[in-house]
């Protein structure tokens, strides 16, 4: 009999564990489960209740934790009475970080004089609407921590409130701050700036042409300037190369229009030690006809070794007496297959020495019969001392069993098919129970018969909006030996490359008619979210973000560091479902997730970087609902001046929640000519 629940209550809600019963032994199994708080060594609530499963059967048991004070702590007990032994005693967490928000403000900076425009989202531990609170505190401070304004009563509008304030002719000069408060807690705070500025009209970027490697001694760089309309800018390039801290290596002056390629060649010593070394580069623009000037500072990763390589293993450890698969994984720095690369493969000790070449996959594939070691060291050596090792140990005697999820399809949330999961066991499975878990929660659960079998293609999870932003599924068996094994995958929404918004039909989707429109002209909106919902919409102008550090405006990577304030994870190499928030009794026996690789060429390596900029400005604060339709559209005027911008929105739906734009939209404002 499994058992599985999180490891943390909150009051007033509801409290669920799942479970399941695979026990040959009888046809059902009886269970006590008790709920126990204390403060103060005081017992404040008592709740038992007897729950029967049925062979190969699992169950949702709900109980509702009341009012707990903050001080008090709880425990669950578990006790079969059915006349099979079990007891269980399990100390449960009461997660006091029930409320948090966001705070969106129209532009990261502000000129003395001007007037900012902010909204405060307030959400519970779900991302939804907090029932019973209608209203909170809003400060506002200036850079020596003196309270400019005080809202003392901020009344919220689903979830939202929405105000502004201007600042002062003669301001201090500096960072201010934004807060909300509930009952003397902060709950969020945002700081913008305040100062003196003249708005770019360009923007430049220093992207590398070639992955740059120890053994070019230079650097191949595009240097581009191009107005934020996309129009190239005339103007003189000053580079300054940095090899190390403040030493600056040389200094080029070139003439350019839109963009230049060069080469700089290292006239200092340079090596690297580690697998990498950041160089800087710094290039001051001087734009031809207004003597504008900007100043662009970028990093610039050099690598060792023109690939990286990682060990791909079949289980987490080998088993002495049995084959033992595995590949060595060669990629590029920008993450494609590095095929072609020729080594000798040393295999210690089970004197293995080959001499071994990528596919066209950029694999190494290996299979190994593994005597009676301890553990073995599986190394490659290439060419320019290029040096690869990793240990793996063998797996301790009755601990040798495994369980692997695999995930072999992409994930549409939406669709009607499933995702595609191969479940692979080491030993024959009379069952399996998987979970999918998100928000500390288990959303999804499930028990299937397998019929003695060592592999099972999963078609039972579809893909559903309650596992945004992220879940994990993870699966369990008992084996015959009674040992508990498991095994879990990530489902990170923001990282599938196949992510499109307007698929999750939860999202908030905004589309406009044309991507070019002349200053002063309309412009057409089509917003697409749930009926019933309520829009907040905000556009920026390309150039405000170069003239501060500030990030104003609601994102994605927001919402997940919202989930993980709501529902913090921490990491236990010993209790890796602990990790998940989750506990499962009887515990499953302690494994390296089958994932896990490792990735060197002597040292850590990270992927090759991308050079992304993002600029927005101040236009569109306005709020609308959604009808019936689910659809509704917008005709704005946009204002008279010639740049890019950036729209951007989320909305807050009364059941489902808060939902926003996973990409904002660009369009251009500019002066059309006729062709």
């Amino acid at each position: 009999v499994l058992v599985v629940g999180p490891k943390s209550v909150i009051p007033n809600q509801a409290y669920t564990l799942t479970i399941s019963n695979g026990d040959e032994r009888s046809s059902s199994a009886t269970l006590k489960l008790t709920l126990e708080a204390y403060d103060a060594q005081k017992n404040v609530f008592n709740y038992s209740t007897n729950v029967v499963v049925q062979k190969y059967a699992i169950i949702n048991v709900t109980m509702q934790i009341p009012n707990i004070p903050p001080t008090a702590s709880m425990e669950l007990t578990i006790d079969r009475v059915d006349g099979f032994g079990y007891h269980e005693e399990i100390d449960l967490d009461i997660q006091r970080n029930l409320l948090s928000g966001l705070i969106q403000t129209d532009k990261p900076v502000y000129r003395p004089g001007e007037t900012v425009r902010f909204r405060v989202i307030v959400l519970n531990s779900d991302l939804k609407s907090p029932q019973n609170l209608e209203s909170i505190e809003v400060r506002i401070f200036d850079p020596e921590g003196s309270i400019i304004r005080k809202l003392i009563s901020a009344k919220l509008f689903s979830a939202v409130f929405e105000n502004w304030f201007q600042i002062s002719s003669s301001p201090i000069l500096g960072k201010w701050s934004l807060s909300a408060s509930v009952d003397e807690e902060v709950l969020v705070s945002k700081i913008f700036e305040v100062k003196e500025y003249v708005l770019p009209s360009f923007d430049v970027q220093v992207v590398p042409s070639v992955i740059p490697l120890e053994k070019h001694k230079s650097l191949e760089l595009i240097i581009v300037a191009t107005y934020h309309i996309g129009k190239p800018v005339e103007g003189t390039a000053a580079v300054e190369l940095f090899l190390q801290d403040d030493m600056r290596d040389q200094t080029q002056k070139i003439q350019m229009t839109g963009s230049k390629q060069i080469t700089l060649n290292f006239n200092d010593y340079f090596e690297i030690d580690d697998d990498q070394q950041n160089v800087r580069v710094k290039v001051t623009f001087t734009e031809r006809y207004t003597n504008r000037i900007i100043t662009k500072d970028t990093q610039v990763t050099v690598y060792k070794y023109p690939f990286r390589v990682q060990l791909v293993k079949e289980s987490p450890k080998f088993r002495a007496g049995r084959r033992f698969k595995c590949q060595l994984q060669f990629k590029k720095h920008d993450g494609t297959p590095a095929k072609g690369i020729t080594g000798i493969v040393v295999v210690y000790p089970l004197n293995f020495e080959e001499t071994h070449t990528s596919d066209n996959d950029g694999l190494i594939k290996l299979d190994l019969h593994v005597n009676d070691t301890d553990e073995i060291d599986i190394m490659f050596l290439g060419s320019d001392y290029f040096y690869f090792n990793e240990t793996v140990t063998k797996a301790e005697s009755g601990t040798d069993a495994f369980l692997k999820l695999e995930l072999r399809s992409a994930i549409n949330i939406g669709s009607v098919r499933p995702i595609n999961l191969f479940v692979t066991c080491s030993e024959r499975m009379s069952f399996f129970v998987y979970y999918v878990v998100s928000k500390r929660k288990i959303i999804e659960s499930g028990l299937i018969q397998t019929k003695n079998e060592t592999k099972y293609r999963m078609n039972e999870i579809r893909a559903s909006e309650k596992m945004m932003p992220r879940a994990k599924i993870f699966v369990v068996t008992i084996t015959k030996c009674k040992k508990v094994l498991w095994d879990s995958l990530d489902v990170n929404f923001n990282q599938l490359g196949n992510y499109n918004t307007y698929h999750f039909h939860f999202q908030l989707d905004i589309r406009i008619d044309e991507k070019e429109v002349k200053p002063g002209h309309r412009i057409s909106l089509e917003l697409y979210a749930r009926s019933g919902s309520y829009v907040w919409l905000a556009a920026y102008n390309k150039g405000l973000l170069d003239m501060s550090e500030q990030h104003h405006d609601i994102i994605w990577e927001d919402v997940e560091q919202l989930c993980n304030k709501f529902h913090a994870m921490y990491f236990d190499k010993e209790d890796l479902i602990s990790s998940m928030g989750l506990f499962v009794r009887p515990s499953p026996q302690t494994c390296e997730n089958v994932r896990k690789t490792s990735e060197r060429s002597g040292h850590n390596i990270h992927p090759f970087p991308t050079y992304r900029t993002n600029f927005m400005e101040s236009w569109l604060w306005k709020n609308v609902t959604i009808g019936s339709s689910n659809w509704l559209v917008l005709h704005e005027h946009l204002p008279d001046t010639i740049t890019s911008w950036y729209l951007t929105g989320f909305s807050i739906d009364p059941e489902y929640g808060l939902a926003i734009m996973k990409k904002t939209i660009k369009f251009n404002t500019a002066e059309l000519t006729n062709s």
